[in-house]
């Protein structure tokens, strides 16, 4: 995330959604398939997005997620004027 020197303007980068793979008992390490499958679909996230519409609609959940704690954490709500 990058964020201008006046703390006004934030642009996200890069994926908003990560994959990780586990073993079905979950206490142990993912099999090295399962870690690879991981692995090869997170560089491709953007491209599925494209073409799967539930990735976009869990990036843009990821994005709004992100803004809301952005407003609480650095309390944009009160800098911007709106309470």
């Amino acid at each position: 995330m990058l964020v201008s020197p006046d703390g006004n303007a934030f642009e996200i980068r890069g994926n908003r959604l990560q994959l990780k793979a586990a073993a079905p008992s979950l206490t142990l390490p993912a099999p090295r398939k399962g870690r690879r499958l991981g692995q090869d679909l997170y560089r491709k996230i953007p491209q599925v997005a494209g073409a799967v519409g539930l990735f976009a609609d869990l990036e843009n959940i990821a994005d709004l997620a992100m803004l809301a704690t952005l407003i609480r954490h650095d309390k944009l709500d009160e800098h911007a004027g709106w309470i």
